[in-house]
């Protein structure tokens, strides 16, 4: 974030007009990265944001037996890192109830929100857009 605030002022770029957010991490994640950014935008800057969700997904078959034993043992061992924890955590969310609560979040900086779920490879992502209302905080 230093070095993009210090190349806008070396170019003389007072604010972002646009901003595509398509990070691989879970939509909390990018979401809380998108939120960082929203004081570079211009009013009225056009954002898109894909929301990912790395949870159980409604479509998923139950695990058999050996899979969940093998899933608890994995989540003793002490090697799991905190991606793996943070993943663990957002499980207990839906995909629907997640972008729910961000969404809910994203109002108080935004106006004409929009969101998609568009022909992707997965079920588990949807496509966020909207203007950045600067006047609304």
């Amino acid at each position: 974030l230093r070095r993009l605030k210090t190349q806008m002022k070396e170019e003389n770029t007072p604010f972002l007009d646009f901003v595509c957010c398509d990070m691989n991490t879970h939509c909390k994640e990018s979401l809380q990265a998108l939120l960082l950014l929203l004081p570079l935008l211009r009013h009225g800057a056009v954002v898109v944001c894909t929301l990912k969700f790395f949870g159980p997904t409604p479509t998923a078959s139950p695990p058999s037996p050996s899979t969940t034993k093998a899933a608890q043992a994995s989540q003793r061992s002490p090697s799991n890192n905190a991606t793996d924890a943070a993943q663990r955590r957002n499980a207990s969310r839906t995909l629907d109830e997640e972008v729910a609560v961000w969404v809910a979040r994203i109002k108080r900086e935004a106006s004409d929100i929009e969101l998609f779920h568009l022909l992707t490879g997965t079920t588990a992502e949807r496509t966020l857009i909207f203007r950045y209302d600067k006047q609304s905080h």
